[in-house]
């Protein structure tokens, strides 16, 4: 009771902050960041954890360093969920900069799968597409809160549906119909329909569930990049491999491991670390690299 009241009154702020102007917005932001590192000893130490993994040779100082920004670029993307959420579809229009689009306008009315790493400001994205193609189609987890899942459907209801990424049938039936699917393949959804291949080189429970759908629906598999520069956003749609799913899932989540990892070496500080990216391990162990977590 006490968990869903505190939830109800984040909600209330959160549509307070998003009536920020933008360069407003991400002081605030950067505020939140800074109170959520302070509060929040868990996410750190997954944080840390996980770029430890991921950038072995980072020094102990710059390590600290990055983590700190992570958890500012996070609270930005607090913001930017509220600007998505309750401003008006345009609010981004004006704040876009974007390249690769001919790679979209060239699909020949097939159905485009979208994957795309989760930023910080993943929100955005869905004002973005919006804005370039009016409604599309968004494959997610539900939450396991209900009022939270309530005001995220709310929210993102706006510019597109929103299917379970487990319902196959149903993403596999907006593909052929040649709708725009966007799916973020980068987090661990267990062994189950999954492989194991390298992501900055450590064995990873990698999904293969991108390459089933663009082999069932003959859909177009795009990727997408996202960088906030200031208050200004940059994105860029890139190609896959023209052979790509090449009949090996293997070989096609290692491709897909590629695409995730050169969007977050551009700029490592705006990628969500706080999930645990590396719970499962292939001997079947979970939560190893969690262990001391407390």
């Amino acid at each position: 009771m006490f968990t869903s009241y505190l939830l109800k009154v984040g909600l209330i702020i959160l549509n307070l902050i998003a009536l920020a102007p933008p360069k407003l917005g991400i002081k605030i932001g950067k505020f939140l960041g800074r109170v959520l590192y302070l509060m929040s000893k868990k996410r750190r130490y997954v944080t840390k954890t996980n770029l430890r993994t991921c950038f072995p040779k980072i020094n102990e100082e710059a390590l600290n360093e990055l983590v700190k920004q992570c958890f500012q670029e996070t609270g930005i993307g607090i913001v930017e969920t509220g600007w998505a959420w309750y401003r008006k579809v345009n609010f981004f229009e004006r704040r876009i900069k974007i390249s690769g689009l001919e790679i979209l306008n060239s699909s020949n009315n097939r159905g485009i799968l979208l994957t795309c790493a989760h930023h910080s400001m993943v929100d955005v994205v869905s004002p973005i597409l919006f804005s370039l193609f009016g409604p599309f189609v968004i494959s997610y987890r539900p939450n396991g809160n209900l009022l939270l899942e309530k005001e995220i459907k709310k929210g993102r209801a706006k510019y597109a549906d929103l299917v379970n990424v487990r319902s196959l049938r149903i993403l596999i039936k907006k593909l052929k119909t040649g709708n725009l699917v966007w799916f973020g393949p980068d987090q661990d959804m267990g062994p189950k329909g999954s492989v194991f291949v390298p992501f900055f080189n450590h064995p990873t429970c990698t999904v293969t569930t991108p390459s089933r759908l663009v082999e069932i629906t003959g859909a177009k598999p795009v990727h997408l990049q996202i960088k906030r520069v200031e208050d200004t956003y940059e994105v860029n749609f890139e190609n896959y491999p023209s052979d790509y799913p090449t009949g090996n899932v293997a070989k096609d989540a290692i491709i897909l491991n590629q695409k995730i990892e050169n969007t977050i070496r551009k700029i490592p500080s705006q990628y969500l670390w706080m999930h645990k990216r590396f719970k499962t391990e292939p001997n079947g162990n979970r939560d190893r690299l969690y262990q001391n977590l407390s």
